[in-house]
Order: structure tokens, then sequence, then C-alpha cells
């Protein structure tokens, strides 16, 4: 057996040695055409460069082993053959040795299939090429305690089990199937709702200063669906547009997005003129201007449009927690009227031309008697009565101070001994006990109420405001009346000017004022509308200012200015 097995190991060479002479000529040709082409791959480079060392390797033993001689009887295989090519002794352990060698030119190894398997492999036909990216330490120069560069190989990461294939296959088809609902990405922990102090992720909140006159826009804002044809009223040959839509529509230009929305301190009414008016925008997070440039492109935006809209300032909020409708403290307005007998010229827009004498000592007596927390009803504009009504019947429950703290809530009367109502008091001595008008000055609910109600309002209408300041002052000419309060009702300004202006002129005294603090809102619209004065012109109406707490003060910013000049720069060219 032994002989027959050296006697078929030559032809065995052979045929390797010709497997391997064939396998490179392929190789070049194929090489050689795609060098041709310019199409060569890494694959090929490197199936060539194994098919070339294969091939050396073999032509180097090939002449030496062509023909070994014919053995004798009794001629050991070290005697007739001497194994030159690879160096080895006759012996035959040294012979299964080199067969073994031999073989493994052929036979792909465990750590080579695991290198093809790793997932930076990439594929080229069927055929698999293994893609070796070196670490980043392979580009280091750090240099031992030797002097020598240190560089290692990447490591090959480890096998990928069935087990995380089936996981991944599951996860997938799990991504396929029941997809994620479009829309921003909202963190879970945090999500985002209308009216919270939070600014969405990936999202930067900007602070705005808006100013714009009443008379050259239909309002801040209206809901589409409340008129017909949209948000542009035409009027006579002009169009006018909300303030809010011209405003998105330059900062969507200006920070070349697709659209944003814009929320303002105050809704101001239709006609109220806007000296400073403070909102803020969320854009998205990559997007990066300069404050002047953002002014810049909004500005020439709306005047090539002929929108008399300014934004005075826009930049990014340092203290990202500011809101601008619920972080206010304060709304500053001030009401201006023209005192004389010539109309006005320069400011007819912005005036209220009365040209009867008003005594500002006694306005002022008046306004002091308006100021403090109570119920403002009776200021308020007539249709609120269905809104406030709604707003009653969304709070089951709650009366018109609900809002307030719990030291201003009317509904903790002082407390009486509860055997005195249980000894049983007549109507008389309850009419007689109990006040007709509560701190406020709500009219409270008939005496035959139960007690816990005796000072509760006759309606739950959400109507109590507090109004912090009323200043009358006269310039020359000009009677100025500044309003400071958190909050107003609808057309509560402008009926308290027209008040105050009737006292100017005589026409009001003091129990007409404390009977209309009194009445509140009536439920009757027709006597309401009769007893009640027509509110001033709104033109007269300016909102100057708002005021934030302490913390936002960083953020305050009167104007941006242009910027110091620059030399010009002449080529030599030029």
């Amino acid at each position: 057996m032994f002989r027959v097995g050296l006697k078929c190991f030559p032809t065995h060479y052979k045929c390797l040695a010709a497997l391997a002479t064939a396998q490179h000529h392929s190789v070049r040709n194929c090489s050689h055409n795609n060098n041709n082409n310019n199409n060569n791959e890494n694959g090929t480079e490197e199936d060539s460069g194994e098919a070339d060392f294969l091939f050396d390797t073999l032509s180097a033993a090939s002449p030496k082993v062509n023909s070994p001689p014919k053995m004798k009887k009794n001629e050991t295989p070290s005697e007739g053959f001497a194994w030159t090519a690879l160096g080895s002794t006759s012996s035959e352990g040294q012979n299964r040795e080199q067969s073994r060698r031999l073989t493994e030119l052929f036979v792909e190894k465990k750590e080579t299939l695991r290198v093809r398997e790793a997932p930076g492999t990439a594929f080229t036909g069927e055929r698999k090429v293994a893609v070796r990216r070196p670490a980043a330490s392979a580009f280091q120069l750090d240099e031992d305690e030797d002097g020598e560069a240190v560089t290692s190989l990447a490591t090959v990461p480890p096998p990928t089990s069935e087990m995380e294939i089936l996981e991944q296959e599951l996860l997938d088809d799990s991504f396929n199937y029941f997809s994620e609902q479009e829309g921003p990405v909202v963190d879970p922990i945090t999500p985002y709702t209308p009216g919270q102090q939070i600014v969405p992720p990936g999202l930067t909140r900007y602070r705005l200063e808006v100013q714009y006159q009443g008379s050259d826009f239909d309002g801040w804002y209206k809901s589409s669906h409340r008129r017909v044809g949209g948000t542009a009223v035409e009027d006579g040959m002009t169009v006018r547009h909300h303030a809010k839509t011209i405003l998105e529509e330059a900062l969507a230009v200006a920070f070349d997005i697709v659209t944003c929305n814009v929320v303002a301190a105050v809704i101001p009414e239709t006609g109220v003129s806007v000296r400073r008016l403070t909102c803020h925008v969320d854009i998205p997070s990559d997007v990066e201007m300069q404050p002047r440039t953002i002014l810049q492109r909004a500005t020439l935006w709306l005047q090539k449009r002929g929108q008399p809209l300014a934004v005075l300032a826009c930049h990014p909020c340092k203290n990202q927690d500011f809101h601008a409708r619920h972080s206010g403290v304060r709304r500053v307005y001030c009401y201006r009227i023209l005192n004389r007998v010539a109309p006005p010229l320069f400011d007819a827009g912005l005036q209220w031309h009365v040209d009867r004498h008003l005594d500002v000592a006694r306005m002022q007596r008046f306004a002091a008697a308006m100021e403090g927390t109570r119920d403002f009803g009776y200021f308020c504009d007539p249709k609120m009565l269905h809104a406030l009504r709604r707003t009653a019947r969304s709070n089951p429950g709650r009366n018109s101070a609900a809002a307030l703290p719990e030291a201003h809530n009317p509904l903790n009367p002082t407390t009486a001994p509860k055997e005195d109502y249980e000894r049983g008091l007549t109507n008389l001595d309850r009419a007689a006990a109990l006040p007709t008008f509560n701190r406020y000055g709500q009219t409270v609910k008939s005496f035959d109420a139960k007690p816990k109600q005796f000072l509760k309002a006759k309606t739950n209408l959400p109507t109590v405001r507090t109004v912090d300041t009323i200043r009358v002052t006269r310039q020359e000419d000009e009677v100025l009346l500044w309003f400071v309060g958190q909050s107003f009702l609808r057309h509560q300004i402008r009926s308290m000017v027209a008040v105050l202006k009737a006292a100017g002129n005589g026409l009001w005294d003091e129990q007409e004022l404390q009977h209309a603090l009194q009445s509140g809102l009536e439920t009757s619209q027709k006597r309401y509308e009769r007893e009640r004065l027509p509110p001033a012109p709104v033109h007269g109406l300016t909102l100057w200012d708002v005021e934030y707490p302490r913390q936002f003060a960083p953020d305050y910013v009167p104007y941006v200015d242009s910027g110091p000049l620059e030399g010009i720069r002449l080529s030599r060219d030029n």
C-alpha cells in the first residue's frame, strides 16, 4: 500500500501544479481584461495575488519532483527520492506534513470564513471578498520606549449567532409592517402640548419684537372658517391681511423653511396699533443665522410686497423656557386723546379727537376708583356673553374668580356660627345681615339661598380682572391714559376710556360709576346696551409694551442697528 500511495503521489502533485497554472492564467487574463476596461475591483486583485503565490510555490517545487526514480525492491523512499523542494527528510510523518501543507493551499481556513461572513464584507457577484479595514491606531504615529512605531490590524468582529439573526429579522418585519407614525419626533417623557412652556426637541425658540399700525391690517389673527373667502379683506382698492399671516410668511422666507407658527403675547383687536408686541417662534436647530441677517431678509421681503410691518428684533432665547403669552406678567396700553379744536393731521390714525375741554383731575379720581381686582363685566363686549358662558360651562361649579388665588376668592366668606342658622332665621333677618354686593362688586344671590352661597355672585362668568394702574396725564393738547394689568377683557379698555371721557366732560358722577362697577355683565343684552356707554374709537388705542419677569431680562433687545460702517474695499483693477 505504501508503494502504491508513493507512486501515485507525484501524479497528484502534477495535478495540483496543473490546476494552479490554469487558475493563474485565467486570473491573469481576467485581470488583463479588467485593466483594459478600467473596471478593476479589490476582489480581483486579491484573487490574482493568491494565484501568483500558489503558482510561484508550485512552479518552484515542480521541476524537482517531475519524475522520481523507480524504487528497488529493498530500497526506502529516502534513497531514491530527495525532498529538496520543501527541505524535508524522508519519513512517513514528514510526507504527511508536506501533503497537509499542499492541501492547505486549497482549503479555506475557519478564520478566513469568519472574516468573509463578517458584517463588513463586500460581495461582488456570487463571490465573497473580505474587506479588511485597519483600525484607527494603525494610522497613529505614537512610538513606544524602543522608538518603534506601534501599529495594529483591525480586530475581527465576533460571528453573529443564529438567534441574533432571527431577532434582527423579526425587528425588520415589525418595522416594515408596523411602521412608525409620520410626524415630528417627540420625547415621550416630555410631550409637547399647546400652551405648555416646553420647546419641542430639535427646535430652538426665537424671540421676536413686532411693530405695526392697526389701520394697515385686519387685526392680528382670526380663524379662516369664520369668514368666507379666506383671511384677506378687500377695502376699496387695497387688500388687508392679518398681521400674523404676513409675519409668518416673512419669517419662513428669512429662515429658509417651509412654514412656522408665531405665538404672540396678546391678540390685539382689529384697528389697535402695536408699538412693541413680543412673540416667539420655534425654528429647527440646524438653521444657524445671525440676527442681523434674519432681520435684513425679512425686511426685504416685507418691503418688496408693500407690507407696513416692522420686525425690531429676532434672536434665539437664552432661556428656552420663555413663552411669549404665559410668561408675561403685565400688559401696558396707552390711549391718546387730542383735546383741542383743530383736528389731528400728523397722528390722525393714532388719536381720538375731542374738542371739548377735559377735567384731568376729575378723570384721575375716577381712574383711581377703577383700580384693583373687581368684576369688570360692565366694560366688556356684550358679544362675549356666549363665549363667557361656554367658558363657565366648561368649568362647572367655578365662579368668576376661579383663576384668582385663594386669598381673592369670593367664595370664602367669613365663617358664621352654625347654630345661628339651625335656630331658624327669618328671611328679613338674613336680608338685613347679608350685603348686596361682595368685595369684587358682584351682585350676590338672593337671601333665600343656602348659607354657603350667600356671597356667591349671581353669575359665574369669568369677568373678574385685576387692573394694577390707571394713569391720566396731560401733555399740552394731548391727554394720555395708561392702563397696566395682566389681562383685559375685550373692549374693556375702550369702555373705561369712554367712562373717563364722560367724567372729564362732567356727564358722569361717582354714583353712576359705582353702579357700573356693581352691575356686572347683564344677561339681557338689550338692557345692557341701553344703559352702557359706547366704547371709545379703536384707532386711539396702542399696545405699548409687554413686561416679563427678571429671569427673561437678558433676552430683551430694544432694536438691532445696521452695524458699524465698513470701509469700501476697491481692487486695483477697479
